[in-house]
């Protein structure tokens, strides 16, 4: 992994099953191409803890996030035990849409990401 392009360091746990991957700033990788990776090299790839960096939009009715740098569109989901930043999103969505946001939160499988936090990038 330290070969992909935006790859800052890797820190690699057999015993807790984890990877934790740091990527450089304004990188152009997508958890697809990590995934793809992972499972190239034997193993699977689960749940993904991310903070991501895009515009907020809305796709029939959902808010969504265009990830800058990629093509990589993720729908926002909201986590049970965060509704605010949930609604923070929406908030955003409505008076501030095209303004970067940073988004933190957990990608089980797909595209739809969990929203643990968000905070307007600037």
């Amino acid at each position: 992994m330290l070969k992909l392009p935006g790859v800052e360091s890797v820190d690699v746990s057999l015993e807790r099953a984890m990877t934790d991957v740091r990527l450089r700033r304004g990188n152009t990788m997508t958890l697809d191409q990590f995934r793809k990776v992972i499972k190239n090299n034997g193993f699977n790839a689960e749940a993904a803890d991310i903070t991501v960096v895009g515009k907020i939009s809305e796709r029939g009715g959902q808010p969504v996030l265009l990830v800058t740098g990629t093509e990589s569109v993720l729908i926002l989901v909201a986590n049970p035990k965060n509704a605010k930043a949930f609604e923070q999103i929406r908030e955003h969505l409505q008076t501030k849409r095209g303004m970067p946001l940073e988004v933190r939160g957990n990608v089980v499988s797909g595209d739809r990401l969990t929203v643990r936090s968000m905070a307007v990038n600037q």
